[in-house]
């Protein structure tokens, strides 16, 4: 892969996710302490403090020391059955679990295919 192929898609993932972001609505919170590092100056994350999750009947849950926990899952592309896409994030809290999915639709109607890309940049080499 070509340094300007993966610019292009990381351009197209970042502003797919900035849509999605910007539409979406406020589910998780975390808060931590930060202290300042005397060796390089800068403020760190100490440790979680607190969080909450809003979970699937829209209640906060909320959990004092705990990490909200965030793992991506994926499907069998509808494009290629041969390959997995990430379609979402499922976060969970305290027992609790909040799932973000995106339908493959909407990824695939918005980032062009690599081979796309890649055959079109070929082809202009070509010339």
């Amino acid at each position: 892969m070509n340094l300007s192929n993966l610019k292009y898609h990381s351009q197209q993932e970042a502003e797919t996710l900035n849509r999605v972001q910007k539409t979406t609505d406020v589910f998780a919170y975390v808060q931590w302490r930060t202290v300042r590092d005397s060796r390089t100056e800068q403020d760190v994350r100490e440790d979680f403090l607190r969080s909450w999750l809003l979970d699937p009947n829209g209640n906060w849950v909320f959990s004092y020391g705990d990490r909200l926990n965030a793992s991506p899952f994926s499907e069998i592309s509808k494009n290629n059955p041969k390959k997995s896409i990430i379609v979402g994030i499922k976060f969970t809290l305290a027992g609790q679990i909040h799932i973000v999915r995106v339908d493959q639709d909407n990824i695939l109607n918005q980032v062009k295919p690599f081979n796309n890309v890649q055959g079109k940049e070929e082809a202009n080499e070509k010339k």
